[in-house]
């Protein structure tokens, strides 16, 4: 503590705020974080660039803690081994870009009018040339109708094949709108493909007040080697130079801005017994389809949601028999009877393009780090069209573990290819889907969202392509009833870290080693009017081990081996604990929750004979009831 004096500013937490107040004193709130956005804001009562809080021993702590807690992993540093997994949305094969490709409509003209072409060409050159002839019964208007045909079809065609270069250059993008609350600004990303018909230099315009960049996927996958892009902002937007783009490829381009959006999502929603009930209205001026109520490793389908529309619900939530699945393998595996099938393999639908359901699963796949789309040499399927099987799917029809050593590995049935990037990429409470501190989220695609008055345009030109706009939101729920919550609904976010050097790692997000040290994480029950807890169990995903690619010899120590203890809130002092097969059980929970529900777990390492210790965060399960 500090021996002296602190000014502070008195200040009243407002009555059902979300924020989470961290410290205290009595009732004057000293530390507070909320979720703001896209990230976090910490309120402090105090100025920590003054005396006597600067010359504070702990002031380096009380500055470790704050960064911890906005920034979380990106703290630590990651290993520059090989790892154990690859990064989601890193060094993985396909991603958005290729998406993109794979979802740009056909360039090439109608066959039908290159066949009415050639036909009316020999028609009038064989029948009508001989008819025309011998009802004039002048010869020589042979060789004039010859060069007249040759001089009109060569005219059309073109004609044809200019009509075609202007409408050649596709621009196909998804959006995903992250809606503020209380009337902010909501976020907007942008991934744009830029599809171009020959060589040259190509000039994409992007309005409005947005941050543009080359898709980072391009450069991981090489595709811009030896391309320069220039970035220049200007009054109405920003300029995308494209230079030296080779011919009939497709350039990615990410962008991301902040805009005022009219309307949003209302949701009064309770969580009784497992059913997701109450209503849902949206107030936005177009409709949704193909919504769904996400939480941490189970989802509830809406369905249709129209402009203006209150819906009532009454849905009992979808729970995955094998946690830690991203929620894109779910939503597919739901949507297509139990087949975690995400759409047709790159041409593997005969040719023909996706359909609207098929593109949102592909779509959500893709923004999940999940998922393939394009050729690269792979050998077609011998019993019909591939299917995509999520990267999260450890096996093969077989039944045999599907590894990798970091490289791109795949085993083949008659009709099912399985693809793994380095290894089967899991959840472990950061799935993509979901809107960081919030409870739940609410996710749909827009039917036809109102587009901006300036459009992309490239050299000039409006592009024509297709455009999918995914809306997510935040949303609050209340628990009543019997607590029957979803496994892996309240996940511990890392709070403090305590080690020397690099003996502790991020190997993937949600995913550390640790040879010795300590890592703290603190879990925040869901708020309730009433919440009585009667046991509470912190568990690890005992997965994590069965994944290890080959090639690790011996592979890490799990979990078991470390010392565990939770923090007593009454006596002020760390309670130690076994875990065994991956959790431990608490019969008697109440010293255990703090203020605003928070839960605070330990995991220490003293013995450096363990190695390597692979764990993720952890997950916590209570029983109980609420009103």
């Amino acid at each position: 503590s500090v021996n002296a004096a602190v000014p502070v500013s008195t200040a009243t937490l407002a009555t059902g705020t979300k924020a989470l107040t961290l410290l205290s004193s009595g009732t004057t709130p000293l530390i507070v974080q909320a979720q703001q956005g896209e990230g976090t804001v910490s309120y402090l009562a105090f100025d920590p660039t003054l005396e006597p809080v600067t010359g504070w021993s702990g002031a380096s702590m009380l500055w470790k803690g704050l960064l911890l807690r906005g920034l979380g992993d990106q703290l630590l540093s990651s290993s520059n081994s090989p790892g154990y997994f690859p990064i989601r949305g890193q060094n993985i094969i396909g991603g958005m870009s290729s998406l993109l490709q794979t979802l740009m409509p056909n360039t090439l003209p109608s066959p039908w009018l290159l066949l009415v072409l050639l036909g009316g060409y020999l028609l009038i050159l064989g029948p009508v040339r001989l008819i025309v002839v011998r009802w004039r019964k002048k010869r020589s208007w042979s060789w004039r109708i010859i060069l007249a045909s040759i001089v009109v079809f060569s005219l059309l065609t073109y004609g044809l094949a200019l009509q075609e270069k202007g409408t050649s250059i596709l621009s196909d993008s998804v959006s995903i709108i992250r809606l503020g609350q209380a009337g902010a600004p909501a976020h907007e990303t942008t991934y744009l493909g830029v599809f171009v018909p020959n060589q040259g230099d190509f000039l994409v315009h992007v309005p409005g007040s947005v941050l543009a960049q080359p898709s980072p996927e391009d450069f991981n996958s090489g595709a811009s080697g030896g391309q320069r892009t220039t970035i220049s902002s200007v009054p109405d937007g920003t300029n995308v130079d494209l230079q030296g783009v080779d011919i009939w490829t497709l350039r990615s381009i990410l962008s991301e801005r902040d805009r005022q959006v009219h309307g949003g999502i209302v949701s009064h929603l309770s969580l009784v017994n497992g059913t997701l009930k109450g209503t849902v209205t949206n107030t936005l001026n177009y409709a949704l389809s193909d919504v769904y109520v996400l939480m941490t490793d189970s989802f509830a389908r809406i369905g249709h949601l129209g402009a203006g529309q209150t819906m009532t619900v009454n849905i009992t939530v979808n729970t995955s028999n094998n946690p830690n699945i991203p929620l894109a393998t779910q939503i597919a595996m739901d949507s297509n009877g139990g087949q975690p099938y995400y759409g047709p393999y790159y041409n593997g639908n005969n040719g023909q393009p996706m359909s609207e359901n098929q593109r949102h699963l592909a779509i959500l796949s893709a923004l999940s780090g999940q998922g393939y789309y394009g050729g690269y040499g792979l050998p077609p399927c011998a019993g019909g069209p591939c299917k995509v099987v999520p990267i999260a799917a450890p096996i093969n029809q077989n039944g045999v573990l599907v590894r990798g050593n970091g490289a791109f590995t795949y085993a083949a049935s008659s009709s099912v290819v399985i693809m793994s990037g380095g290894g089967p990429l899991m959840s472990y409470g950061n799935d993509p889907l979901l809107v960081p501190g919030a409870p739940a989220t609410l996710i749909g695609w827009a039917d036809s969202p109102t587009q901006d008055d300036n459009p992309v345009t490239i050299n000039g030109v409006s592009p024509s392509g297709l455009s999918e706009t995914l809306v997510q939101t935040p949303i609050d729920l209340t628990l009543s009833g019997m607590l029957n919550l979803p496994p892996n609904y309240v996940t511990g976010q890392l709070v403090d870290v305590q080690g020397k050097g690099n003996n502790i790692q991020l190997q993937a997000p949600g995913i550390y080693t640790m040879s010795t040290g300590s890592m703290t994480f603190e879990f925040t029950l869901p708020g309730s009017s009433n919440l009585q807890v009667s046991n509470m169990t912190i568990t690890e995903p005992s997965t994590l081990q069965q994944i290890v690619p080959t090639g690790n010899a011996g592979g890490p120590t799990d979990v078991n081996h470390l010392q565990t203890y939770l923090y007593n809130w009454q006596t002020h002092q760390w309670d130690s604990y076994t875990m065994s097969n991956y959790s431990f059980s608490v019969s008697n929970p109440a010293p255990y929750i703090g203020p605003n529900g928070r839960v605070l777990m330990q995991f220490l390492n003293t013995d450096s004979t363990l190695g390597q210790v692979l764990l993720a965060k952890p997950t916590l399960n209570i029983l109980g009831a609420a009103s």
